[in-house]
């Protein structure tokens, strides 16, 4: 299957029109109408990459993502480009054409599990005006986007009339919660629902969640105060050392709540931008218990967790000073919050290269693993390292990578901190694999022959190179023929 991006409302006529040079399945379309779930799923994937558009696009089976170049503005296409690096894992090949680009997608890292999908059922909602109705919600807490098999219908079952059929939500993104409005002749007499993506029968009045995690016995003290309303005095982030395909849990204790309150958690990336967050409800309990899922999409490095509060209509409660002095939310700075690389089992007991820090610490180049033995001009070439420290690193290490030329040129290159940027060498545990992926193009101009990758760290302050055991300040890692 082929996703064309970005979408745009005109362009999406153009990619059904080109879509019959290649009579290839098309993720894209347009008509006289536009389903709600197909206008969610333009912004969810205008934001590409970002890990709910990956993981969607890896979750509904598309084999490649043709970027447009011409159709992003400027900044956009910058911030893709920026972005690009930190969604390699779940990228097998880039090729160009033209101004645009051909990205071929991985498996996704992890699934949605059938016990991770809710079900809950509203009878009587007011939907203008008309409340003959039942409102079925797919709450996903799973680490993935749950695809609902929308072929065959599920159905609901009543006590006294005929079952009816309806049509799950097409896509219900990992820790979101998807409704499909159900128009019905008797809603108070809903039984029980038939659910055929799950196979399961579902209670009208699901049974209540049991608690995922027992409660903490250890918190860190915080003292956030809101104002008119509660107290967040103490927390607790677990697991310590949290990966993708996980769940992120934080335990609260509060004083003051008010039970109407909602608490929102949120999830940002080193730049402050929303990755994931999360809603509840306060009960009479001074106690909380909150979950995020870690998508399978999620680059490792520095996170933050911001927690807010709103009133039951929806109004901020800001954080406030020990003077009573109110705060704008997004300034209070997050809880801290390092998310680790998944874990690898390294292929070489013997590594390729050791490189000598100034505290006679080393540096160990494990692997280098080439995607592509041959390129042609245009081409963009795919390799993974992998980095494994003796000792915790006391400061920035930039990598670079070069493609040297039969003439000796350098004809591609990328420099920067590892993981695209996210999870630089200060992050590393001392014997951690750190899976590090790049890419970068061949310069069309360059001449045939063959290529030699060179790779190598330097401080990133003052830009002097690290050199090996054996003296050297970078090592070769691998060969390609340019066709």
């Amino acid at each position: 299957m082929i996703a064309e991006l970005p979408h745009v409302a005109a362009s999406e006529f153009a990619y059904e029109y080109y879509s019959s040079y290649h009579w290839r399945r098309l993720l894209n379309g347009g008509t006289g109408y536009t389903p709600p779930i197909y206008k969610e799923l333009r912004q969810w994937l205008n934001a590409f990459p970002d890990p709910r558009s990956v993981d969607i696009l890896q979750q509904l089976g598309v084999n490649y993502v043709i970027l447009h170049q011409t159709s992003y503005s400027p900044d956009d296409w910058q911030r893709v480009m920026s972005d690009l690096p930190r969604y390699l894992p779940a990228i097998e090949s880039i090729k160009s054409s033209g101004d645009d680009l051909i990205l071929q997608l991985s498996p996704p890292a992890c699934q949605v599990t059938a016990d991770s999908i809710r079900v809950t059922f509203e009878p009587n909602r007011n939907i203008d005006g008309l409340t003959n109705n039942i409102a079925v919600t797919y709450h996903n807490r799973g680490q993935a986007a749950f695809m609902a098999n929308v072929l065959q219908p599920s159905q609901l079952h009543f006590t006294q009339y005929p079952a009816q059929n309806f049509t799950e939500p097409l896509i219900t993104p990992a820790g979101e919660s998807q409704t499909v409005i159900v128009p019905v002749t008797a809603p108070n007499d809903l039984a029980a629902a038939w659910l055929n993506t799950l196979q399961r029968t579902v209670p009208a009045a699901p049974p209540a969640i049991s608690p995922a995690r027992p409660f903490p016995e250890t918190l860190k003290p915080l003292g956030l105060h809101f104002a008119d309303g509660p107290q967040l005095i103490s927390y607790n982030l677990q697991p310590a050392q949290p990966t993708a395909c996980s769940q992120l849990y934080l335990a609260a204790r509060w004083q003051a709540i008010q039970p109407n309150d909602q608490i929102l958690i949120q999830l940002l990336d080193p730049f402050g931008r929303l990755v994931a967050e999360q809603s509840q409800s306060f009960t009479d309990q001074t106690d909380t218990m909150s979950n995020l899922p870690l998508l399978g999409s999620l680059a490792a490095g520095r996170y933050g967790l911001r927690v807010r509060v709103q009133t039951a209509d929806g109004q901020e409660r800001w954080p406030i000073t020990a003077d009573g002095v109110k705060i704008p939310p997004d300034k209070v700075p997050p809880l801290p919050l390092t998310i680790q690389p998944t874990p690898v089992i390294s292929q070489n007991k013997s590594p390729l290269a050791e490189f000598q820090l100034p505290d006679k610490s080393l540096i160990h180049l494990n692997n280098a693993t080439l995607q592509q033995p041959q390129l042609t001009p245009g081409d963009w070439l795919r390799f993974t390292l992998t980095w494994q420290a003796d000792q915790p690193i006391a400061q920035n290490y930039t990598v670079f990578t070069q493609l040297l030329g039969p003439d000796g040129q350098v004809w591609g290159q990328h420099d920067n901190e590892p993981q695209g940027g996210w999870y630089n060498t200060t992050l590393w545990q001392p014997h951690q694999f750190v899976y590090d992926n790049y890419a970068f193009p061949l310069n069309a101009n360059a001449p045939m022959g063959d290529y030699r990758l060179i790779v190598g760290l330097y401080d990133s302050q003052t830009h002097t190179r690290l050199t090996t055991t054996s003296g050297a300040d970078f090592v070769e890692v691998g060969t390609v023929k340019q066709n």
